[in-house]
């Protein structure tokens, strides 16, 4: 495990990380042969430090999921080591009001550090099946990368207090992209000026030789007029540990901050 160095001067910090593991996304392959499911249950990831559920849904919270659609992660709220063993473990399933509930992705996918065969720095893309379906999980570990902690506040949306936004904010780390924000008309989300823009995840392993890119592409919702399109601009901040970097995205009717903590 890498160990994190700094010089005597603050200002000039080593990039020199940790190992990291980051989770782009989890999708749905096939349901029980629906076209929409109703899906529920847990996915979980296990490292030498502890245990996170990116997803975690009771049968009475179940949400509806088309094939090829992606699993709403809700994490992780810490970086994910990978210096040791990795677990990450599914339990998804389908909820049927009429007959019993159909056990769709039930498998673990297991990372060991020490392994000679296990290949670092390199987007993985692995296939998960169960009994009644199947998805798709895809991942990287990195031996020396830095956690980067993402903040989003809407500086002026179209001149509005508050602003029904809608779009994508998407995150990409050199080797894979994620989606903290993802939302259509009908699930826009209201937020005033100064207030942050509400993300499913913020936490982002970034290898210390490359780039996090943020962008965010980003609309108004008017139910009386036409909608208005905010922005679609990204950001670029290279890691620095301990350190952090603001950067603002301005559109034609809009403007947002992006601030990143590297730790």
């Amino acid at each position: 495990m890498g160990k994190l160095m700094m010089s005597t001067a603050a200002e000039f910090p080593f990039l020199q990380g940790r190992e990291f593991l980051e989770i782009f996304f989890v999708r749905n392959d096939n349901i029980d042969d629906e076209e929409t499911g109703d899906l529920y249950g847990n996915f979980r990831v296990e490292d030498g430090l502890g245990t996170d559920d990116l997803f975690n849904l009771s049968r009475n919270e179940h949400i509806p999921i088309a094939q090829q659609d992606y699993v709403p992660m809700t994490g992780p709220s810490l970086p994910i080591s990978g210096a040791d063993q990795l677990y990450l473990t599914l339990d998804l399933w389908d909820h049927d009001s009429i007959s019993a509930d159909d056990p769709i992705v039930q498998g673990t996918i297991r990372w060991n550090a020490y392994s000679h065969f296990s290949e670092y720095k390199k987007k993985h893309i692995q296939l998960v099946t169960g009994k009644y379906g199947r998805a798709t999980v895809s991942y990287a570990v990195m031996r020396d990368a830095l956690a980067a902690t993402i903040e989003i506040t809407l500086i002026n949306g179209d001149n509005e207090n508050p602003t029904d936004i809608y779009g994508s904010i998407t995150t990409c780390n050199g080797l894979g992209e994620s989606e903290p924000f993802q939302k259509t008309k009908k699930t826009s989300i209201k937020v005033r000026p100064k207030d942050l823009i509400k993300l499913s995840r913020c936490v982002v392993a970034v290898p210390t030789d490359d780039k996090l890119k943020v962008k965010a592409d980003l609309y108004d919702h008017d139910p009386i007029s036409s909608d208005e399109h905010l922005m679609d601009g990204y950001g670029t901040f290279t890691p620095l540990w301990n350190q952090c970097h603001q950067q603002t995205i301005t559109g034609p009717h809009g403007e947002v901050q992006i601030r990143v903590t590297w730790s």
